[in-house]
């Protein structure tokens, strides 16, 4: 579920990014149907991809090393206390 939620959240940036690079610069001097281009966005949707799984894989590594020290400070106490 938390790996859905932060899905969706990288599309809405995309999507707003996307939105605010649509190119309308001839805006003015055009009277008839106004086309808006998209730009390819495969370049900034790799790279959030990539700070995405940074991101994934740092939580994760905290989280081993909690649990490992954790483990570690149980078996002193235990062993201190046998």
């Amino acid at each position: 579920m938390k790996q859905e939620i932060k899905t969706v959240q990288l599309e809405e940036v995309l999507n707003e990014r996307a939105d605010e690079e649509m190119d309308v610069s001839d805006e003015e001097d055009y009277m008839g149907n106004k086309k808006r281009v998209r730009y390819d966005t495969s370049e900034e949707k790799a790279s959030l991809k990539r700070i995405y799984l940074l991101v994934v894989w740092w939580e994760t590594e905290r989280e081993r090393r909690r649990k490992a020290d954790s483990l570690k400070q149980l078996t002193l106490f235990i062993a201190a206390n046998l």
